[in-house]
C-alpha cells in the first residue's frame, strides 16, 4: 500500500476525528493546569510569532495550489463555447462540481489535515496565559469535522470555500506573525469566507 494512500485512509478515518479531539482537549487541559499553577511559558510567545509566519506561507501555498488545481480543471477550452459560455461553466464549476484527478485529492487531503495543525493555535495561546474564548474553541474543535464532511469525504463545491479561507489564513497568520498591512481587509476576507461557508452548506 503507498504512503498516499495510507494517508488518505487516516485522514478519511472517521475515528480519526473524535481521537484528535480529545487528544487537543486532554493537552490543552494539561497546558492550562501548568501555567495555572507555574504561570505562562515566555518562549511561547516567540513560537507563536513563527508559527504564525510560517502557517502564513503554508496557507499561501495552499491557496495558490487549490486555485491552480480549480482552474486547470474548470477552464473550459472547447471553441465552440461563447466567452458568456466559458464564464458560466467557470463558476457551475467552482460552485457544483468535485475536483478530479490524484493532485486534487491530495490537496483535499492536505487542506484536511492542515485543520488538525491548527489545534496548535489554542495550545500556543493557553501556554502564555491567554483566554480562549468560546468562539476560539468551537472553531477549532469543529472545523476538522467540517473539512471532513465537504472536502476529505464528499468534495464537491470544496475550491471556492477553500481558497478563501487559505487566502484568509494566510493574511490573518501574516497579521498575528507581526505584518499589519494586510489588517483593514481582514474583516472583509473573514465575512466573505465565512458568508461562503454557509452558502456551501
Amino acid at each position: 500500500m503507498s504512503s498516499t494512500r495510507t494517508m488518505e485512509n487516516i485522514l478519511t478515518s472517521i475515528l480519526l476525528l473524535p481521537t484528535t479531539s480529545l487528544l487537543a482537549l486532554s493537552t490543552s487541559l494539561l497546558i492550562k493546569q501548568h501555567v495555572r499553577i507555574r504561570g505562562p511559558i515566555p518562549i511561547f510567545r516567540h513560537i507563536i510569532k513563527y508559527n504564525s509566519i510560517f502557517y502564513s506561507l503554508v496557507s499561501l501555498i495552499l491557496c495558490n495550489a487549490i486555485t491552480s488545481s480549480y482552474l486547470n480543471s474548470a477552464l473550459v477550452r472547447e471553441d465552440s463555447i461563447s466567452k458568456h459560455g466559458r464564464h458560466v461553466m467557470m463558476v457551475r464549476n467552482l460552485v457544483c462540481v468535485q475536483g478530479q484527478g490524484s493532485l486534487d485529492k491530495k490537496l483535499r487531503l492536505v487542506y484536511h489535515a492542515s485543520k488538525f495543525y491548527e489545534y496548535i493555535d489554542i495550545f500556543n495561546v493557553l501556554a502564555v496565559g491567554g483566554v480562549v474564548n468560546t468562539h476560539f474553541w468551537v472553531h477549532h474543535f469543529t472545523t476538522p469535522y467540517l473539512t471532513y464532511m465537504h472536502t476529505a469525504t464528499h468534495p464537491t463545491s470544496w475550491h471556492i470555500f477553500a481558497i478563501l479561507n487559505t487566502f484568509h489564513h494566510f493574511l490573518m497568520y501574516a497579521y498575528f506573525g507581526g505584518i499589519t498591512t494586510f489588517s483593514d481587509i481582514l474583516p472583509w476576507t473573514g465575512y466573505a469566507q465565512l458568508l461562503v461557508g454557509i452558502a456551501v452548506e
